[in-house]
């Protein structure tokens, strides 16, 4: 298999392309809700995990939001927090690499 390019292709269809080409790469919009208290230190991490990578999300603080609260446990069956959903996916607690892996990063 050819190793892959600039453009993410592989090289051979790279270096196919004229000198000049611009190549435009498109970034993946997620819908990602975190709920999460300002007393949680995961919260924390998870939310700036997200802000370091990039990543658009809406935090809701279950401490003084109690339909954010309502709504956290209606869809992850959790009262912990932080509890993050990735387009519809549950995610309990700050996991790294289940994150990254719905992010597709």
């Amino acid at each position: 298999m050819d190793s892959v390019g600039a453009t993410g292709f592989p090289k051979q269809m790279d270096e196919n392309l004229p000198k000049d080409t611009e190549v435009l790469i498109m970034a993946v919009e997620h819908e990602v809700t975190v709920y999460s208290t300002p007393s949680c230190p995961w919260c924390t991490k998870a939310t700036a995990y997200l802000k370091k990578v990039g990543v658009d999300f809406e935090e809701k603080d279950v401490s003084v939001d109690i339909q954010a609260a309502r709504e956290m446990v209606k869809v992850s069956g959790q009262m912990g927090v932080p509890v993050l959903t990735i387009d519809g996916t549950v995610v309990v607690g700050f996991d790294k690499n289940r994150i990254d892996s719905l992010l597709g990063l």
